[in-house]
Formats: C-alpha cells, sequence, structure tokens
C-alpha cells in the first residue's frame, strides 16, 4: 500500500473520525489515544490489550470497561484473541495529529 498524504488523513479525519470520536468520554479517549501511540510499532495495526493497560498504568480488568464500550461505539474491533485494532481506517493515525481539533467540556 502507498503512503497516505497528512492532508488526506485530516480531512478524512474532519469528515469521519471527528464526529465518531466527538462524544468519547476522557477515559475511553485515554484508551483510543494509547491505542494510537502504540500503533506505530505494530507491523499489522493490531494492537495486544496487554500493552494498552502497560501504557496507560492499569490493570487489564481496569480497562475492560473501556475497552468494550469503544467496542460497542464501533470505534475498535477484535484482532484475536487479546489483540485489537481499529475499525476506521486512518483513524489512529488521525488521533496521532497533534493539530486536530480538541474536544472542550
Amino acid at each position: 500500500m502507498k503512503e497516505v498524504r497528512p492532508e488526506a488523513i485530516q480531512v478524512l479525519g474532519t469528515n469521519v473520525h471527528q464526529p465518531s470520536v466527538r462524544s468519547v468520554p476522557a477515559r475511553q479517549r485515554e484508551f483510543l489515544d494509547a491505542m494510537a501511540d502504540l500503533e506505530t510499532t505494530s507491523p499489522n495495526n493490531e494492537i495486544a490489550i496487554s500493552d494498552i493497560a502497560s501504557s496507560l498504568g492499569r490493570k487489564l480488568n481496569e480497562i475492560s470497561d473501556s475497552r468494550a464500550k469503544l467496542i460497542n461505539r464501533d470505534l475498535i474491533v477484535s484482532a484475536g484473541h487479546g489483540k485489537l485494532e481499529f475499525a476506521q481506517p486512518y483513524l489512529g493515525a488521525y488521533l496521532r495529529i497533534d493539530d486536530r481539533p480538541i474536544r472542550v467540556n
């Protein structure tokens, strides 16, 4: 696959990803951000749940609620036993963009 231009990720993010993550609570957003960071070192975009927990400084059972709610929101999917991946293409890349709009409470 060819490299996707940052401008394309920004447009996709603004039109698709931003509305999808707009109402995600802070704890779930932390989970998504941890996944996005870990995705950069994953050769196949599959992230181990144990790595997410470690990145967040939490135990597996402490992140299971966020995991379940993000699956129900169709933002992440199971990628096999103990692994997750983003359900939407380039969602992780969009979350890693520094100048993306930030939700204000």
